[in-house]
């Protein structure tokens, strides 16, 4: 289950002093179904409305995505508390454990995770001229971590890096997450497909 922001276009205006529609919406990305939806008006922004659509809904079994405006610890607890699992990717909004996870991956990437159980697995799609190859590692040596940050259910963190080839040049982008699943590599390719 995927949760995403989106604000309706010409939905405001300025001269009567109206703001744009603002809605967090929840949707079963596989099926393309949007379950439920909570706006977000000018008093209450989307940190405020993700609780409140999360409290609506069935989650159990559930794992719930949400863009990185969406980690927090609050709504990390919502979700184990409504029997569900999430992943989250962790940004500038969550500046220690981002600094954490990014050198906690650098130093066992160059150390070619010999000190470190980690799953990887790597997927390449190529169409229309472009050439992507995703590689994901996902790890549970998180004890370290725990200690340092007080996660609802963490179990896992993960890095995802996305080279992509086209017209000749190359981009890579490193994307860092923390989830209450075990670490799973398979599960974090399918799940990521989301954040796109």
């Amino acid at each position: 289950m995927a949760i995403d922001d989106e604000m309706a276009r010409r939905s405001g205006d300025k001269r009567k002093a109206l703001a744009a529609l603002h809605m967090v919406s929840a949707w079963a990305s596989r099926q393309r179904l949007v379950l439920g939806q909570e706006t977000a008006d000018a008093k209450e922004n989307e940190i405020s409305a993700i609780p409140k659509l999360l409290e609506i809904l069935e989650l159990e079994g559930a794992l719930v995505t949400i863009d990185a405006m969406g980690c927090h610890k609050t709504i990390a607890r919502t979700v184990r508390d409504k029997g569900a699992d999430y992943l989250l990717p962790v940004k500038a909004n969550q500046p220690s454990l981002e600094q954490d996870l990014d050198l906690f991956f650098r130093e066992k990437r160059a150390a070619n995770f010999a000190d470190c159980q980690a799953i990887f697995h790597e997927t390449v799609d190529a169409d229309h001229g472009r050439l992507e190859i995703r590689r994901h590692w996902a790890t549970a040596d998180i004890d370290w971590l725990k200690q340092r940050h007080d996660w609802p259910g963490l179990q896992s963190i993960a890095l995802i890096e996305r080279e992509v080839e086209r017209n000749g040049r190359s981009e890579t982008s490193r994307h860092l997450y923390i989830s209450s699943l075990p670490a799973d590599a398979v599960c974090l390719a399918r799940a990521d497909e989301v954040f796109e």
